[in-house]
């Protein structure tokens, strides 16, 4: 079985430098952990959005703290 196309195994230059590690990802690997990277980010800050308002939700329709947390599902 050979080596999956696109996995750089080489882990030194050619004057025995080590590589980090990003440089030895190929550009769509890089694209998709720039993708994954994005959407973790994003889903934390709707997360902290969501946590600062909360409160004011509840306040402004007049609901209970349990129909707040119900709305966190």
């Amino acid at each position: 079985m050979g080596e999956p196309t696109g996995v750089v195994t080489d882990y030194t230059t050619a004057k025995g430098a080590a590589v980090p590690w990003y440089r030895q990802a190929t550009p769509y690997q890089r694209k998709t952990l720039l993708a994954a990277w994005l959407g973790w980010m994003m889903d934390s800050m709707d997360l902290m959005l969501y946590s600062m308002v909360v409160s004011f939700v509840i306040r402004d329709l007049g609901a209970s703290q349990g129909i707040g947390g119900l709305w966190s599902r």
